[in-house]
C-alpha cells in the first residue's frame, strides 16, 4: 500500500488490519482458488487496481 499499488491478504492476522476489503485491496481465504480470483480481479479491471492503489493509508 505504501508503494500505492492495491494487496491481496489472507483474512486473518495482521493483513486484516491494514487492508480494507475491497478499498485499497482484497482479502481472501489463503488458498491458491482465491488468490487465483484476486489476481484475476486485479487484471480484469486495471481502473479498479488504480483506485484501490490510490486510496489513503489511513483510511
Amino acid at each position: 500500500m505504501a508503494a500505492h499499488k492495491p494487496v491481496i491478504g489472507c483474512n486473518n492476522g495482521g493483513p486484516v488490519e491494514t487492508i480494507k476489503n475491497g478499498v485499497t485491496g482484497y482479502l481472501y481465504d489463503p488458498s491458491p482458488r482465491d488468490f487465483s480470483t484476486a489476481m484475476a480481479n486485479f487484471i480484469q479491471d486495471p481502473q479498479m487496481s488504480r483506485t484501490m492503489g490510490e486510496k489513503p493509508d489511513n483510511m
